[in-house]
């Protein structure tokens, strides 16, 4: 038969009573909550909406972008919160799951052993071409394509400075 130590169970229990006190206190102080979430899709823009415990509880609205440059706003939400805004603030994603994207690549051409990818702006008109070097280096161009674009860019952009490194170090050895 075994045997609880007197000490044993009550410690345990003391233990487990006291983080479910932290746990509960640490809960509580968190002032704002995420409570909703809408996409205006004309304006390609994800709004959400926050309730802020107070004197009297109101629902104000932020895009996630500027919860995620906020650290005194971010550190009065609950983890779960603060996971969510930021993957909408990364990720650039809709209600629906859906990425949200200003450029679209519509096709893709070689030039001088260089990819240059034919752009579209989405809601605008024409079209525009960059080489995959020049996506991946211009952070504010970059973000604007959806996932599957994105992958394609970073993928593109590796492969040509890997082709070209290796190009490198053949000339080295050639000149020694």
């Amino acid at each position: 038969m075994y045997q609880i130590k007197e000490g044993t169970l009550f410690g345990f229990l003391k233990l487990l009573l006291l983080n479910f006190r932290n746990y509960k206190k640490k809960k509580e102080s968190t002032r704002c909550k995420l409570v909703g979430i809408e996409t205006i899709k004309s304006e390609n823009q994800l709004t959400l909406f926050v309730m802020i415990n107070g004197i009297k509880k109101q629902i104000i609205s932020f895009t996630p972008d500027e919860l995620v440059i906020d650290d005194k706003m971010l550190s009065q939400f609950s983890w779960f919160d603060v996971r969510a805004i930021t993957f909408y603030a990364l990720n650039k994603v809709n209600a629906s799951g859906e990425l949200l994207a200003n450029s679209k690549i519509i096709g893709q051409e070689i030039s001088c052993r260089n990819t240059i990818f034919i752009i579209e702006k989405i809601n605008h008109e024409g079209v525009y071409r960059r080489t995959a070097n020049e996506l991946y280096c211009d952070q504010d161009l970059f973000n604007q394509f959806n996932y599957e674009d994105i992958k394609n860019i970073i993928s593109t952009a590796i492969q040509e400075q890997t082709l070209e490194d290796i190009e490198r170090m053949n000339n080295a050895e050639h000149i020694d």
